[in-house]
């Protein structure tokens, strides 16, 4: 399994949409600072920072049903807080209404 940036913010949205989450509002996040998931050429997982000047909004994870409990949020999540650190340090806020 690959983490790499998706393409487009469209490479991920079923993924989201098949989750429940939004993404009515993707076209405000840049691809660039998402990650994806991809094993064997499926996109199994997703994250993505919205960014704020210094401040960055944790979003849009995911991870394929079939594929929950194998540690791919976990290294998502630990990939997209480095991606976050070269961004200037950009501080992390996560929000959710399930948690």
């Amino acid at each position: 399994m690959d983490l790499r940036a998706p393409a487009s913010t469209g490479e991920f949205a079923a993924l989201l949409r098949d989750n429940g989450l939004p993404v009515d509002d993707l076209a405000e996040v840049e691809a660039s600072d998402c990650l994806v998931a991809v094993d064997h050429g499926e996109v199994v997982g997703a994250v993505g920072l919205q960014v704020f000047g210094g401040d960055a909004l944790l979003r849009s994870l995911a991870v394929s049903g079939a594929r929950r409990g194998n540690g791919i949020g976990d290294r998502l999540v630990d990939a997209v807080e480095r991606h976050a650190r070269n961004r200037d340090g950009a501080r992390l806020y996560l929000l959710s209404d399930t948690a």
